[in-house]
């Protein structure tokens, strides 16, 4: 602040005095709520009073009040003192809302946990690579989180990283022929078919180093250990293994055995390396408590397979639905393909009606819950368990060559009449493999003149009410 002399007419700065007379110019120009003031004197003086009664009542000494002191200046409003009675019982109803609401996760928890209908949902999908199909089957081996996988194909093996990029090729002896693979997540056991020229399939185990610097497998190491393989199951002359699966201990190991005539049994070989039959069937698949397992059947129509929930003993088969190829994952889920036929409309006549469609057969992957040990499975009806059952990748339904050829032979010729074409059953699904933490679900599929390992991922979902 600054003040001008009238005498002089030069400029100083203002004195003690002065600023105290601004001060208090300034203190006057704000508002005092007077009104609210009295009002909250009023009730503090009355409520006194009140609890000096009450005292009076119950033979007690009357309690001298202090005074109450109140602020010189209320700018909005004053808030009068809490009882200590009421600020407990505010306390309480915090640590009540508190607990309900804790209460609510965890009943929501074990609600979704083990209640709530839940299904799997595909997400994002990732090719990881590619092969000519060259008419070899394809095997497929997932090693623990982090690990990689195998590929098995052609007669060789193929490591590739959690990325799909190939680091590695491990050949047979010479004149053998790798066929199937099994990679245990307990014991880094490696369990492999290999076959003979001439056509003699014997199992064998090697064990599987992790190089803990690049997070794959031990290229090197695993091909020395290979020389040195143990043999722990030979096959006959004219028989052949496939279909190999560890446990989730890593002490037992499934696999089908086919006979000369066709027919495919399931065989378990324990610890001791004796092979224990199942019953028929092939594709085993473990539960992921080790006490059950499915196994794929022959169906009673033509074409047709069934899957067959089986004690570790093969005894009380449970049928679960139609299906191939099934695998049980460790999140309690059964994934498999199902040939379904589909009809698909490539023309409309003026009015609406079908001009011209295909039919056919195509293979689609299904998923259903069974738990850790299917027991659910067991307790269900045949038509609960086939409500139960869930599309998770449907069929590729996309015009071929062979439905663009027939519409333009059509269009040549001039019909005008609905028409039908019947094209073969096709299973563009060769192999299905749930990820080491049940999550994702890498599927070995056809695609024109290539094959594709593509990873599909999953999330859990609630079932909608029908």
């Amino acid at each position: 602040m600054y003040e001008k002399d009238g005498n002089k007419g030069d400029v100083h700065e203002n004195s003690l005095e002065n600023l105290l007379v601004h001060m208090r110019r300034v203190r006057a120009a704000i508002p005092v709520n007077q009104r609210l003031r009295e009002e909250l004197r009023q009730h503090l003086l009355q409520q006194q009073s009140t609890e000096a009664g009450g005292e009076a009542a119950t033979g007690q000494a009357p309690h001298k009040p202090e005074a109450a002191s109140l602020p010189d200046v209320v700018w909005n409003k004053a808030v009068p003192d809490v009882p200590y009675s009421k600020r407990l019982s505010r306390r309480k109803r915090w640590w009540w809302g508190v607990a309900a609401v804790l209460l609510l996760m965890v009943g929501g928890w074990v609600w979704w946990s083990f209640v709530a209908p839940l299904t799997l949902e595909a997400g994002h999908s990732r090719e990881l690579t590619r092969y000519l199909a060259d008419g070899s089957p394809v095997d497929l081996a997932v090693g623990a989180k982090g690990q990689g996988m195998l590929v098995v194909k052609s007669g060789v093996i193929e490591l590739l990283d959690n990325q799909g990029h190939q680091f590695g090729q491990l050949k047979p002896p010479t004149n053998q022929s790798y066929i199937s693979a099994a990679w245990s997540h307990q014991t880094n056991q490696l369990a492999l078919v290999q076959r003979s020229d001439g056509g003699i399939d014997e199992i064998i185990k090697v064990p599987i180093s992790i190089n803990r610097e690049q997070q794959r497998v031990d290229l090197a190491k695993l091909q020395a250990d290979l020389g040195e393989a143990q043999l722990i199951f030979k096959a006959q002359a004219g028989q052949q293994l496939n279909d190999l699966n560890w446990s989730p201990d890593g002490r037992e190991l499934v696999f089908t055995l086919k006979q000369n005539q066709g027919t495919s049994e399931v065989y378990i070989l324990n610890d001791k390396n004796e092979a224990v039959s199942l019953g028929p069937g092939k594709n085993p698949t473990w539960s992921p408590d080790g006490t059950r397992l499915v196994v794929e059947r022959p169906g009673e129509k033509a074409e047709t397979t069934d899957l067959w929930l089986v004690q570790r003993e093969g005894s009380n088969p449970v049928r679960l639905t139609t299906g191939q190829k099934p695998v049980w994952g460790r999140n309690g889920y059964l994934a498999y393909i199902e040939l379904k036929d589909t009809e698909r409309v490539l023309t409309y006549n003026l009015d609406g009606s079908p001009l011209f469609s295909v039919q056919q057969r195509l293979g689609e992957i299904r998923t259903l819950y069974l738990g850790k040990a299917g027991t659910a499975a067991v307790k269900a009806s045949p038509e609960d368990i086939l409500e139960s059952s869930q599309l998770l990748i449907a069929s590729d339904n996309r015009p071929g060559a062979p439905e663009l050829n027939w519409l333009r032979y059509l269009e040549l010729t001039g019909v005008q009449e609905p028409r039908t074409l019947r094209l073969d059953q096709v299973n563009r699904f060769q192999h299905i493999e749930f990820g080491p933490e049940g999550k994702t679900l890498l599927i070995v599929r056809k695609e024109g003149g290539m094959v594709v390992l593509e990873q599909i991922g999953l999330r859990e979902k609630l079932i909608k009410a029908r």
